[in-house]
């Protein structure tokens, strides 16, 4: 029973953001002109829930969760946007439902929800043709891959844990009451998450080297997703802006960075890559 309340508060969270109308931007930001927004360009457009963007390393390519309505209910899958075209590709096109497409090896990963609600770490090639389970740790919500057999994941639970998962071996909690947004640190061998402490949420380091965690800063209030610069600083949305955290800063406090109300209502996640001239943001947003 508890099993099933667990998971029945993560399919409910899922419901409730696929009835919202999200969709992404992607919004090119000048390094020469103090941040100016050179383009903004909008990757989804629908009345339902565009989320988990997440760009492939090398290529001119945005993955990104995309729910479709089937009857009365909501399912999801992986698609993949080709930024230099424009074109939109569905890769799973499943009776399941995929989440948090994620680059690896030769294709990605996602989160796999199979027909009796349980939530795998799944395999994919490139094409978006199945491989199958890549770990036997269930419920999964979120991962990131420290190398090709190790991921960090988010296990649904009271309390959700951080856990090492091992797909060749046994799995270790790392930690617990964290949150969805898992990333590698850019400029550092450490990966991030965030975590719930007496009403605040930390902004967390992890070392797989050593096994260390530690707090790098505290989020601004009323966020929960967050993601990495090139240089190493951490950015969140607030409202229609996106704050910017620099732990080499002179200012510790989060600072407005993106003023996105031309484009954005409520921003949720954000996902970075570095260009020659630029930096390109992925944001999530509900639409003005």
């Amino acid at each position: 029973m508890k099993r099933f309340f667990v998971c029945l508060v993560y399919w409910v969270s899922i419901q409730t953001m696929a009835q919202q109308t999200q969709n992404i931007w992607l919004i090119d930001v000048s390094k020469a002109q103090g941040d100016a927004i050179l383009a903004s360009v909008k990757v989804s457009d629908n009345a339902s829930y565009s989320n988990q963007p997440h760009f492939v390393d090398g290529k001119n390519i945005l993955l990104y969760t995309q729910s479709f309505t089937q009857g009365e209910a909501d399912q999801t899958d992986a698609m993949a946007y080709d930024i230099e075209a424009g074109n939109t590709v569905n890769l799973t096109q499943s009776a399941t439902s995929e989440y948090s497409p994620t680059p690896y090896k030769d294709g990605f990963s996602t989160i796999l929800v199979d027909s009796a609600g349980k939530q795998w770490l799944w395999a994919f090639d490139e094409k978006g043709e199945s491989i199958g389970k890549l770990s036997h740790a269930e419920p999964v919500g979120y991962h990131v891959w420290l190398n090709d057999t190790e991921a960090l994941a988010f296990i649904l639970g009271q309390p959700h844990t951080l856990q090492r998962l091992n797909l060749g071996g046994s799995d270790t909690v790392i930690d617990e009451n964290i949150g969805a947004s898992l990333w590698a640190v850019p400029q550092s061998d450490k990966f991030s998450y965030s975590k719930q402490d007496q009403g605040q949420t930390l902004l967390m380091a992890f070392s797989p080297e050593t096994g260390d965690k530690t707090q790098l800063t505290v989020m601004p209030a009323e966020t929960v997703y967050y993601a990495w610069l090139p240089d190493g600083s951490a950015v969140a949305g607030k409202g229609s802006s996106v704050l910017r955290w620099s732990p080499n800063s002179a200012q510790k406090e989060w600072q407005i960075w993106l003023d996105l109300s031309e484009q954005c209502g409520e921003i949720s996640r954000l996902h970075t890559r570095d260009l020659d001239d630029r930096i390109q943001v992925a944001v999530v947003c509900t639409d003005i």
